[in-house]
Formats: structure tokens, C-alpha cells, sequence
């Protein structure tokens, strides 16, 4: 799914459309939302546990309306403060920006054997789309910098039943790192490598991906219309708004 300098573009954009007071002071708190979802790869919790979605039979905002289902108290916004209902809005922007990946470009294309699914290398060249998504954001340094300097000034001492409070603090630390670690295609390599073990994947084919990465674009976009991850943020944030004001504001 994608990455969290993707993930906090879309958080930032859907916030700044809600009618929330101090919205600046609180962006902070919206960011950390909108990876909090992916701290099962520090906790190792079952996906449906964090995103409330099944991969394969879940369709799009079910992931949303898992979350109130699973934390009913989340629904009385009123008993939250502004900034748990931040944290909220970011998180449900996570949520709305990986199912609409899932339904939007996975299934109809890396995961149909009819398109993109057909090449045996899709899952990786899943992952180097949703990269260059985030090298776009990450590479923009003014930007990231903005965004670790929200983050600085969030206290984790939330009191929200989705997230273990004094898990927070060192979530929080490790996404503000993110936003200090340049972005460039070097790293891609880590994000691939539980793939490798897969007995179709051609190693030399991976080894030229990684030394041109330009070619798994050039191959996707051969299959893909080039505007569509685009569109799919665009509507990512349309959907985060809309959940936010129907649950939070």
C-alpha cells in the first residue's frame, strides 16, 4: 500500500477542507493518523486489526465503517478532543487511500491476470508505483520538512481505543524520522525483498529493475493509464473529507 510521505499528502489535503478550529496547531495530529495504521509492522497485528479491510473481498469503505464498528465510542465526536479527532481524520484518509488503491489499481490491474497481473514480477511492480508516488512528496524537501515540524509539536497522550497510548510516543518518533530520510529509488530494494523468494521471479529481471527503475514505470504505464494514480489520491481525499465530516465534525 502506499507509503508515508503519500499518506500524509492526502491527510494534509483532506484536513485543510474540514471546518476544524485551530486546523494549523492540529495538522500535526492528522499526519500521525495517517500512518498509524501501518504501525502493524511494528506490531505485528493482523491487517484487518489496523485497516479493518480484507484484501481480497473487501470493497471500497468498508475499511471506514470497520473501524466505527470495531470502536463504536469513536462515533460521539463530542467526547473527543480536537486533537483525537484530528488523529481520527488522519487515520480515516489512510484508510480511504488504501482501499481506494486496493479496488482502484491493484485488483483490476497488478492482481489481474489479464493486465499487469499476467507478468510474474506485479507484485514488485505494484510496489514501485506506490515508491515513485512517494519519492514525488519525499523529494520535496520544503514539504517534508513542513511536515516534521507538525509533527514535532504533537503530544501522544491520546486517549483513543484504536491505539495503545504508550505505543504513541514511539510511533510518533518513528514517523517524524521519515521525514528526514532523503528519498531516492536506493532504497527500494528493502521493500522488495520478501518477494525474492518467490520461485518465479526472475533475479536478473529484478536486478535491471533496480538499476533502472524508470523500466517498471515504463512497463506499468504500458497497461495503465498514467494519470490514474493521480486520480486515485484525488479521490482518496475527496473520500477522507466526507468521512470526516460524516463521523468527526
Amino acid at each position: 500500500m502506499p507509503f508515508f510521505a503519500t499518506h500524509m499528502k492526502v491527510a494534509e489535503a483532506a484536513f485543510s477542507e474540514l471546518d476544524v478550529p485551530d486546523s494549523d496547531d492540529l495538522l500535526g495530529y492528522a499526519l500521525l493518523g495517517s500512518t498509524a495504521p501501518d504501525r502493524r509492522m511494528v506490531t505485528h497485528q493482523p491487517r484487518e486489526e489496523t485497516h479493518y479491510f480484507n484484501l481480497n473481498q473487501s470493497e471500497e469503505g468498508d475499511g471506514i465503517r470497520g473501524m466505527f464498528r470495531s470502536s463504536p465510542d469513536l462515533r460521539n465526536a463530542r467526547n473527543l478532543t480536537w486533537r483525537e479527532r484530528a488523529f481520527l481524520a488522519g487515520y480515516l484518509s489512510h484508510l480511504a487511500l488504501d482501499e481506494a488503491w486496493i479496488t482502484r489499481v491493484y485488483r483490476p490491474y497488478f492482481g489481474n491476470p489479464h493486465s499487469i497481473g499476467s507478468n510474474p514480477h506485479h507484485n514488485i511492480l505494484d510496489r514501485a508505483l506506490q515508491y515513485s508516488l512517494n519519492l514525488e512528496v519525499n523529494t520535496a524537501r520544503k514539504k517534508m520538512d513542513f511536515y516534521h515540524s507538525c509533527l514535532e509539536q504533537v503530544d501522544p497522550q491520546l486517549s483513543i481505543t484504536l491505539v495503545d497510548a504508550s505505543f504513541l510516543s514511539s510511533w510518533l518518533k518513528s514517523t517524524t524520522d521519515t521525514t528526514t530520510q532523503a528519498g531516492s529509488w536506493t532504497g527500494f530494494e528493502r521493500f522488495i525483498s520478501r518477494f525474492k523468494s518467490d520461485p518465479n521471479i526472475d533475479h536478473n529481471v529484478i536486478d535491471d529493475f533496480l538499476k533502472r527503475p524508470d523500466s517498471m514505470l515504463e512497463l506499468i504505464f504500458q497497461q495503465m493509464p498514467e494519470n490514474l494514480p493521480a486520480i486515485i489520491v484525488e479521490h482518496a481525499i475527496k473520500n477522507s473529507i466526507t468521512a470526516a465530516q460524516e463521523y468527526l465534525i
